[in-house]
């Protein structure tokens, strides 16, 4: 069973948002500078008016296949974003070193023990083509930026979703960042895999997969993707998302990205009712996906009191060759 699955993590937050034609989003704030991965301040294009529509729609992170999670880039089984060294420095002492392995047990990672003196958290995705959406759900890719969103019907008509993506919300700018990975087993000095393990369970028509592809093009705004789904049970595919009034859908979107870049968006979803068709975007889920190309990830591990390149590219990114090897590199 594959250990590359989406993680679980922070509460459930729900906002109610009346569907009354597009929600356009501005620009956010400029930010200070930082080595970090963040989405880059200007003018994203002014997305097209939509028609008023009768329709009240409810989204929340949520649960799908056992595990619940927002906005991470990875999001794999144990993992949120990347842990990357804090500092370009490759040598410690033992007790920096303890302190770089408190969050770090056999089997998981404790964020909430995590020191920012010694470890940062910034997310970064590997730079790729979105795959076919087929019987297997690309969720928790290492090239992908993953999210749960549950979208429920919370008006007195009946809609159709036929599209779910994002749109930004100012201009994508470029990633440079370098991830310094740490291969964890070798910090916990232990000789078998140390991370997470497991794999997803069966999907019906209530979870579907929605795969994003971004890019910079500087005259669109809107990035959708149709939702698909197999029915575990049936073999047989998902029809088209039609809610009732009460009913709810789980989308797991994962986004993707060609090229080495930092987006920041919010979720948009197309909606259509018996009488007009337009788009309901959610300023509260707006968040920065991050892109970087394989060969700005580097996996390390600690020989001693220091720490020594062990991947990088690529194959720094491997879970599965890596689990192999008995190491972790998240």
């Amino acid at each position: 069973m594959s250990v590359h699955r989406q993680a679980c993590l922070l509460a459930i937050t729900s906002i109610v948002i009346a569907a009354c034609g597009a929600v356009a989003t501005q620009p956010s704030a400029p930010s200070s500078q930082s080595s970090t991965p963040s989405a880059g301040i200007g003018s994203a294009p002014t997305p097209p008016s939509s028609p008023q529509l009768d329709a009240s729609v409810a989204m929340a992170y949520t649960t799908a296949y056992g595990r619940s999670a927002d906005l991470h880039c990875p999001h794999l089984l144990g993992q949120d974003d990347r842990v990357v060294l804090a500092e370009a420095r490759l040598q410690y002492s033992s007790d920096e070193i303890s302190r770089i392995a408190a969050p770090a047990t056999d089997g998981g990672f404790d964020y909430r023990r995590m020191d920012a003196t010694f470890l940062a958290n910034p997310p970064g995705a590997a730079t790729g083509e979105p795959p076919r959406l087929d019987r297997v759900p690309p969720s928790g890719a290492q090239s992908a930026c993953v999210e749960l969103l549950n979208v429920t019907n919370t008006g007195h008509t009946t809609i159709q979703l036929p599209r779910v993506g994002l749109r930004l919300t100012g201009k994508p700018v470029p990633n440079s960042f370098q991830y310094r990975l740490v291969d964890f087993c070798s910090v916990l000095q232990v000789a078998h895999y140390c991370g997470p393990a497991g794999g997803a369970g069966p999907a019906d028509c209530s979870v579907y997969e929605v795969v994003v592809a971004l890019n910079t093009d500087p005259y669109r705004s809107d990035f959708l993707g149709v939702p698909v789904q197999f029915n575990s049970f049936t073999n047989q595919p998902c029809p088209e998302v039609t809610l009732a009034p009460g009913r709810t859908v789980t989308f797991v979107m994962t986004t993707y990205s060609a090229t080495p870049t930092t987006y920041r968006a919010v979720p948009v979803l197309d909606v259509v009712t018996s009488s007009a068709r337009g788009t309901v975007a959610f300023d509260q889920f707006g968040g920065i996906y991050a892109f970087a190309d394989p060969s700005q990830f580097a996996c390390y591990k600690l020989v001693g009191t220091s720490f020594v390149l062990w991947e990088q590219g690529a194959a720094s990114l491997d879970v599965d060759a890596n689990a192999l090897k008995n190491a972790w590199c998240p």
